[in-house]
Order: C-alpha cells, then structure tokens, then sequence
C-alpha cells in the first residue's frame, strides 16, 4: 500500500523514476504508479520538444554559426539527422564512441545558441551605429559639397540648399539603384559577427 509513505520513499520505490529525478538534480513528489506514469510521458514530451528543438535551430548553419575549425563534427545535434535517428544516436545503440554524449550536445547546442545570440546583438548595436555617424549632419555636408559644379562653388551652400540637397539625397538613397545602404549595413554586421562570435567561442567553458 502507497498510502502514508514519504515522497521519497515513494519515489524511491517507483524505480522508474529514480534515475529521472537523479539525473534532473531535484527531488519531486511522486504518490503512486500514476503519478510515476504521467510525470515520465510528461518528461519525455518534454524532452522531445527540446530535442526537436534544438535540431531545427542547429540545422539553421547559415543563422548558427559555429566557427570552431574542427575536422570532426562530433556534436549528434548537427548532423542534420531526423529526430528519430538523433535520438537513437543520443541515447541508443546509434551513438558512435567519438560522439559527443548526449548532455554534452545539448549543453554545447545551447551555448552556440547564446553566443550566436550575443554576437548577433553586437553586430547589429555596431552596424546601426555606423549608419548613423554615415548620416550624421557634418558626414552629409561633406559629401554634400563635392556633389556641387565649379560655378556653384561660388557661392556658399546655405540650409535651403542643404535641405533640398537632402530630400534628393534621400530621393536616390530609396530607389531600386541603389544598394549602398544594406551593403553598408550587412558589411559592418558579418565583420562584427563573426569577431564576436570567434571570441565568445574562444572562451574557456563553463
């Protein structure tokens, strides 16, 4: 009879549940046999929703960059595998010997995932920010001189001139010939991306 037993005892003795519990870092409470039952579907749905997870994020090479120059890949969740074959590689007979285990993928996944999310941060605070000095009034006013004729010159370029010089500026600026503006931004960002990225990831784990 489970009537009156301790939660740790009643774990203890659904042994199902003890290695889950063991491996989770926690203790929980667990009554009976259905209390066992439903906490390891909800547990393995909630590992199924991670795994998946994970691998559709992984397999997103171009979004994930991971710029470890290795000759093996040996992380299962970047193999672009289908969920079935990652979890038979993860936990099952699939797992080669120079395979990463299965916590270790996970836990490297997730730290790809971060620093992609920092570098990603970086790149895109240092690309606004060079749009910016680009547009800065004595950037504009500059370049606004040179697009001036010799006879122009003559005489100086008050603020009317300046602003309509602006609204042409920004006329040629917003159509289909020009590129300027998105190259200048992707530019900055994949230098800045990919410096970052390299620095997090040259930094010693956790």
């Amino acid at each position: 009879n489970e009537e009156g037993m301790s939660p740790a005892d009643a774990a203890q003795r659904h042994l199902a549940v003890t290695p889950l519990l063991r491996g989770l870092g926690g203790s929980l409470a667990v009554h009976n046999t259905q209390d066992a039952d439903d906490f390891l579907e909800e547990a393995g749905r909630t590992l199924q929703a991670a795994i998946q997870g994970l691998l559709e994020l992984q397999q997103r090479r171009n979004s994930l960059s991971d710029k470890h120059l290795r000759p093996l890949e040996d992380n299962p969740l970047r193999l672009n595998m289908d969920y079935a074959t990652a979890l038979d590689v993860l936990f099952a007979e699939g797992k080669s010997p120079v395979h990463l285990a299965a916590p270790a993928a996970v836990s490297e996944s997730l730290r790809n995932i971060r620093h992609h999310e920092e570098a990603n941060r970086a790149a895109i605070v240092e690309s606004l920010r060079v749009l910016l000095d680009a547009f800065s009034p004595q950037s504009l006013m500059r370049r606004f001189v040179q697009y001036r004729r010799s006879h122009e010159l003559r005489k100086p370029l008050d603020d009317a001139g300046a602003w309509q010089m602006y609204c042409d500026y920004y006329d040629e600026l917003a159509s289909s010939r020009q590129q300027g503006f998105e190259m200048l931004f992707n530019e900055v960002y994949a230098q800045v991306y990919d410096r970052v990225l390299r620095e997090k990831q040259r930094e010693p784990e956790a």
